[in-house]
């Protein structure tokens, strides 16, 4: 094997590194500012928050990420109206598409996860590290922070 090739592009493979972790962190940041309130409006007990909030989880965790990203790249650049707003500003360069997809398919996932902690089914609520979840009512801030903390690598 020649790694000579490997060795002659190594300053590409090192600026492909660095786009890399700037696409995740900016699409984590920007996931989690939007996962937070999404996730609030998931465990609401009104339905005109919960539904939206449930429909927007159900789509982005329902389609691949890939589809997301070629309908953001591919599709905005169909509308007159996006082609003549500031948002073109955004949507015409690949970069910003992928930070947009990533980060709302990032914040569908993490949303998720309150949703499902206050399933019966959980696990996560019943051995959760917050007792006052368990035995009191749920409130949103103290049922996130429980299933985080129960959802969380250690």
């Amino acid at each position: 094997m020649d790694y000579n090739v490997i060795i002659d592009n190594l300053p590409l493979y090192l600026s492909g590194l660095w786009v890399t972790i700037q696409l995740v962190v900016m699409a984590l940041v920007a996931g989690f500012g939007l996962a937070i309130p999404l996730a609030l409006m998931a465990v609401s007990k009104n339905s005109l928050l919960r539904y939206p909030a449930k429909t927007y989880i159900y789509f982005f965790r329902g389609t691949p990420l890939l589809v997301q990203m070629f309908m953001l790249y591919h599709g905005m650049g169909q509308f007159e109206a996006i082609r003549e707003s500031v948002l073109w500003i955004v949507f015409k360069e690949a970069y910003w598409c992928a930070i947009t997809a990533f980060a709302l398919n990032t914040a569908a996932y993490t949303a998720e996860i309150p949703a499902e902690c206050q399933n019966p089914r959980c696990t996560a609520v019943s051995s959760c590290p917050v007792p006052s979840v368990v035995h009191y009512q749920h409130t949103a801030t103290k049922l996130f922070l429980c299933c985080t903390e129960a959802h969380s690598p250690e």
